[in-house]
Order: structure tokens, then sequence, then C-alpha cells
């Protein structure tokens, strides 16, 4: 979600949550809970749920954020796990 939902929030879009990740921690702390055809028929497209992005400025430049931010070894693991996926 994180990819997307990044490059929509400039741009004033509004976003749909469907929890059918694995952690789900935004949608669940928001209340989205369900199947996804059920989560669907229920959304009011009238109201729309405010949520904070963060905003991260580093030598890379201006990273946007939606539930956390990592540095140091966290991140470089994630990175070096990608690139092995990518590698195979």
């Amino acid at each position: 979600m994180g990819k997307i939902a990044v490059n929509l929030v400039p741009r004033g879009f509004p976003i749909g949550l469907l929890p059918m990740g694995t952690a789900n921690n935004i949608a669940t702390t928001l209340g989205f809970q369900g199947k996804p055809e059920d989560i669907i028929a229920g959304w009011d497209l009238t109201h729309r749920q405010a949520f904070d992005v963060g905003v991260l400025n580093g030598p890379a430049g201006e990273t946007l954020f939606l539930e956390s931010a990592g540095f140091g070894l966290f991140p470089r693991l994630i990175r070096q796990r990608e690139q092995d996926i990518k590698d195979k």
C-alpha cells in the first residue's frame, strides 16, 4: 500500500483500504475488518476519514510514510532481502 498511497496523497486522491496483506495495521486501527466485498459494500463515499502522513527529509530527499519510518540496520536488511529476491 505504501508505494501507491504516498504517490496519491500529494495529489489529493482518496484511498480506500482493503486489509488483504499480513499485518493490516492501518486497516485494523481504522476499523476495517471482514471480507473485501463486504468492506467495499459498506463504504460511504460521502465520508472521508483523515489520516496523518509523515514526512522524512534526508540525504535522498523527501519521503512520505504512512505508518513508520526506519533507519540503520532494519531498512538495510529490507533492501538486501529485496535484492536477494530479484537476483533469484
